[in-house]
């Protein structure tokens, strides 16, 4: 069955009916296109956006929140489109991706990320892409989607002093270069601390 011939309009079809985007790699995953972007002078979580009282077209929205926190995004998109086009840059939602997560799970989670920031780019928002991975395997397709030579942001966020996690993390980067080429990786270090780092 063809999905557009269904003609219940009470089904939402986990948001085709807002746009089904070009996909790329095994999964169809939806592509960003690659923005010029100017860095914003300051950064906010999404759960700020509500009661925010500064300068939005100098202030960037990320998603380094527990899920629960941004799942609404997902379930109801159309309402933080306005919102969200107040600020100067928007990161695409850091959807969870643990090594023990079904592999289901992590594409569908991935998936996710880039169906919602190329829909938030429709409506003319700055987009930078939220890279993360979760173990070798997730390298075959965690970089679908990502342009080449754009700026990226990333969270370490939980690494701490784990010996381990900074291995993954560091085979997770260096796949990340190869892959995307970013121009500009930003790094995510905690609560209102963002530390701009060249990759080139």
């Amino acid at each position: 069955m063809n999905l557009w011939n269904m003609t219940n309009d009470r089904r939402t079809y986990l948001n085709l009916q807002y746009g089904r985007f070009h996909g790329v790699g095994k999964y169809d995953i939806p592509e960003l296109k690659r923005q010029k972007i100017k860095l914003p002078e300051k950064w906010i979580g999404f759960n700020e956006v509500n009661t925010y009282k500064g300068e939005c077209t100098q202030t960037g929205v990320h998603f380094f929140l527990d899920d629960y926190q941004f799942e609404r995004i997902w379930n109801r998109p159309t309402v933080y489109v306005k919102q969200l086009s107040k600020f100067s840059l928007v990161a695409t939602p850091d959807f969870s991706l643990y090594s023990d997560y079904p592999v289901a799970m992590q594409i569908w989670n991935h998936y996710r990320k880039q169906w919602l920031g190329t829909y938030w780019q429709t409506y003319g928002i700055s987009v930078i892409p939220t890279v993360s991975w979760s173990n070798k395997n997730s390298f075959l397709w965690f970089f679908d989607g990502v342009p080449k030579d754009s700026p990226v942001i990333l969270s370490t966020v939980g690494l701490g002093n784990n010996r381990e996690a900074w291995k993954a993390f560091y085979e997770g980067w260096n796949a990340m270069k190869r892959c995307c080429h970013p121009s500009e990786v930003l790094i995510y270090k905690g609560k209102k601390s963002i530390l701009f780092s060249r990759s080139r």
